[in-house]
């Protein structure tokens, strides 16, 4: 590889890495051709992924985007999408490319997903606690306003977003190369504005959004408003009271300039005091566990763990299940799992279906809840719920089928009813992440199946991410390799995974630790 076109391959793979961690898709595989190429940026054929245009060096396959509708809470649905790995890899190492001229004016106290003072993006984790640590500040009598922008990816009009990136960065291959994906992913009938869940889209929409920070600048600069603070969307502005209000109506009219709403039902002016305190428990990064020395009747006592902390908040969230944020959630049931304390898990069975935003983390702590040696909980009577719920009208999402059926890994325990589930989506599911989970669970169980399942079927299929799960599915159940490779070959958007074979030799890849704990040393 000795032409780049301008792109940082390397930084953009790491960046796709990075994006995995809490995906909503959650790969098998976790997507090994990104981390070949991360490991091996020399070998990525570049020139095979981008074209000259008139318009530029743009992406040469139309991207695929697999509808994913992931729940943000009981009604609220994020439209998000599944890109293939070319694509992915370009968009993000277009972006990394560029990221430090397009950030070049923004301002210190906007946080997250943004150039600081090196020449990469900065860690979420330490600007999320930079960003906790100014909403503390406040004086005696202050108040603030917080407010967010209704759906702000998808309402970012895209050739709003493409004018913004020529403008910023002429017709350089990175911003081409962006755009032209970007447009690919506008003429999608039920998507609009940037891909969510990704770097790339943060980093342009935080560059977007420079009508807004000028305006929150100025009020600083002048001294209207002492400080200000802003997470991609959430705003939060400390000042008077009377100050905010009016300044609450200047931001309603320079969003509406940018084709943006500010979100009325989550906007509030409330004493600064009352804001810090709402984000108290969004500090804690881990809930604290002390040792204590319990006695006992042989008089040397042994050392235990208080987990009196974790089980008041689980006691709490079992009350009233609806009101607590997904952090919290997620604190609570690692701490469960990582305590091995599942005593109220026949409660976290009644609100699991009520709870479609958390079913990644419910089904995990079922999955461990089950293998606990000492439980209550048996593999059949989760099976039994398992099965009940994923034919009652709770589970619609897709999303929150395959996280629930994240309960059973492939150490053969699952019932019949739940094997015929995964049988049922590999036969006729055409949903990405039904699929992923259904020919990796039974390419354990039953490799035969798969194999004739998959050879039945894989004519008729042409998403080249279903073609992908199909032939990575197949490498597990040892299939013969020059059909998986014929599958791969099919479709030039699974270049860089046909790259990677060539370059790594022919194996079945490993599994995800958190994805299937029984395979993921194989």
């Amino acid at each position: 590889m000795s032409e780049t076109f301008g792109l940082d391959l390397q930084k953009g793979a790491q960046l796709c890495r990075t994006e995995m961690y809490g995906d909503w898709y959650r790969d098998p595989w976790e997507w090994a051709e990104i981390t070949w190429a991360k490991e091996e940026p020399s070998k990525i054929p570049i020139t095979d992924l981008v074209s000259k245009t008139g318009e530029g060096i743009v992406a040469r396959f139309t991207p695929e985007f697999s509808p994913l509708h992931v729940p943000k809470s009981l009604l609220g649905i994020r439209p998000a999408v599944v890109m293939t790995p070319d694509a992915h890899l370009l968009y993000l190492a277009s972006i990394a490319a560029v990221a430090p001229k397009l950030h070049a004016n923004l301002p210190e106290w906007v946080f997250g997903w943004r150039i600081r003072d090196t020449q990469f993006i900065t860690r979420n984790a330490d600007e999320w606690r930079s960003y906790l640590s100014v909403l503390e500040q406040h004086q005696q009598g202050e108040w603030a306003l917080k407010t967010d922008i209704t759906s702000f990816f998808a309402s970012i009009d895209a050739d709003r977003a493409e004018t913004h990136l020529l403008d910023k960065l002429g017709k350089s291959a990175p911003a081409t190369i962006a755009v032209s994906i970007l447009r690919a992913h506008d003429a999608l009938s039920s998507f609009s504005g940037l891909p969510q869940r990704s770097y790339g889209s943060a980093i342009i929409a935080n560059s977007l959004l420079q009508p807004v920070d000028d305006l929150i600048a100025h009020s600083i600069a002048s001294g209207r408003i002492p400080r200000a603070v802003r997470w991609m969307d959430d705003i939060h502005i400390h000042g008077a009271e009377g100050e905010l209000f009016a300044l609450n109506v200047e931001l309603h009219q320079r969003m509406r300039q940018l084709g943006l709403e500010l979100n009325a039902s989550k906007s509030g002016l409330l004493p600064a005091a009352e804001l810090a305190d709402e984000f108290e428990l969004e500090k804690v990064e881990e809930i604290e566990t002390p040792q204590q020395l319990i006695a006992d009747v042989s008089g040397l006592g042994y050392v235990s763990y208080d987990t009196s902390q974790i089980l008041g908040l689980e006691e709490r969230i079992l009350a009233d299940p609806q009101s607590w944020s997904r952090h919290v959630v997620r604190l609570v049931l690692r701490g469960l799992r990582e305590n091995y304390e599942f005593d109220s898990v026949q409660q976290w069975l009644e609100i699991a279906p009520k709870l479609p935003h958390h079913a990644d983390l419910i089904g995990r702590y079922l999955r461990d809840a089950v293998h606990f040696p000492f439980g209550d909980l048996s593999s059949g009577l989760v099976g039994e719920w398992l099965n009940e719920y994923l034919s009652g009208p709770w589970s619609t999402l897709s999303w929150v089928k395959a996280q629930a059926a994240l309960t059973f890994d492939s150490s053969g325990d699952s019932s019949s009813s739940i094997k015929g589930r995964l049988i049922e989506w590999l036969e006729h599911s055409s949903d990405l992440q039904l699929v992923a989970i259904a020919i990796q669970r039974l390419g354990s169980m039953e490799p035969s199946l798969v194999r004739d399942i998959t050879r039945a079927r894989v004519d008729a299929v042409t998403s080249p991410l279903m073609l992908r799960n199909f032939a990575l599915g197949l490498m597990a159940a040892n299939e013969e390799s020059r059909f998986v490779m014929s599958i791969l070959q099919r479709d030039p958007r699974n270049l860089l995974l046909l790259k990677m074979i060539d370059s790594r030799g022919y194996r079945a890849l490993k599994v995800a630790n958190d994805f299937d704990q029984t395979r993921s040393d194989q």
